[in-house]
């Protein structure tokens, strides 16, 4: 009961505390370094970023994938599932991703986005039309001011489309730690599980409130979004609770849903990593070995975090 009790109050200092570093960036983008979307420090955090979501993959994620496998196929007498399932299914998840962003494009009118620096305009010579020039200054501003916002509107829609898929991940992947950390017994594992999932969980809370931040202009929508995922966690731990405190509970298709629902969320921070965070910042006017460095960074931090503060 004592063990319990020192659970919940952990899992709601969990939600807290990722809540807290998951927000941090919302607060960082009104200092004028992070402000603008091509200055060199804001490529440098999405670089780190992209390296702590790229070791999350690697070195958390991947290995849970390959231990599910095991334990479903521990729980199976005839029929094994092969390795090959987990690459499969990571496919299926960074597809899907692609696929989303490809139909929010379509239903936008766009055929495709870029992430490279802006085309100078064509200058054309100035044809007559009749009209005085205030007349035609005023079209030409109406014009201007809904292209900008017909413009918005559509990397607003892309953006919502690749943060639901931030969202999704990071979602399952915190309900799969919380439920781990539920099911412990004994206090000295419960406390040691604590902190290993807090320190490596505030680098990715801060990472991906930073990539959510940069995709919307509106402070809630990425506030309203860091707050559900950090309620996932607790809410997953809470679900272990039960299962530990219950009898019978296992089963062949709960094991696989996890295994899946892993997998899949393995597949959509791969794609996050490489398609949203690292090859575009590869694109933009900043030195590459700073990049470099701040990719390393970032991946060596969780790589730390795992080694000193193993989950088992």
């Amino acid at each position: 009961m004592e063990t319990q009790i020192l659970q919940i109050g952990l899992l709601l200092a969990m939600g807290v505390i990722s809540a807290i570093f998951g927000l941090i960036p919302l607060k960082l983008r009104t200092l004028p370094a992070f402000s603008m979307q091509n200055s060199p420090l804001m490529s440098l955090v999405t670089c780190f970023a992209g390296g702590v979501f790229l070791s999350v993959c690697l070195l958390d994620m991947l290995p849970e994938a390959f231990e599910q496998l095991d334990k479903v196929n521990g729980r199976l007498k005839d029929s094994k599932f092969g390795s090959y399932w987990i690459g499969l299914l990571m496919g299926v998840g960074l597809f899907f991703v692609l696929f989303v962003e490809f139909v929010t494009q379509l239903i936008f009118g766009t055929a495709g986005h870029s992430h490279g620096p802006p085309k100078p305009a064509k200058v054309l010579p100035r044809v007559s039309s009749g009209l005085t020039f205030q007349e035609e200054l005023e079209i030409n501003k109406e014009k201007a001011d809904g292209s900008i916002d017909s413009l918005l509107n559509k990397n607003e829609a892309q953006g919502l489309s690749r943060s639901l898929a931030l969202v999704f991940a990071l979602s399952i992947h915190s309900l799969l730690e919380g439920f781990a950390f539920g099911v412990q017994t004994s206090v000295k594992s419960v406390v040691a599980l604590f902190f290993g999932i807090m320190v490596h969980k505030a680098a990715v809370f801060f990472a991906a409130g930073f990539r959510l931040s940069s995709a919307h202009r509106i402070v809630l929508l990425p506030a309203l979004m860091v707050c559900w995922m950090a309620v996932m966690a607790p809410l997953g731990g809470f679900a272990g609770l039960l299962v530990q405190g219950s009898q019978g509970t296992e089963s062949n298709a709960k094991e696989a849903l996890i295994l899946i629902l892993s997998c899949l969320s393995l597949g959509t921070f791969l794609q996050i990593s490489f398609y949203e965070l690292l090859v575009p910042e590869h694109q933009k006017d900043v030195s590459r070995i700073a990049q470099l460095g701040a990719t390393i960074a970032g991946f060596v931090l969780i790589a730390m975090t795992i080694i000193c503060y193993p989950e088992d």
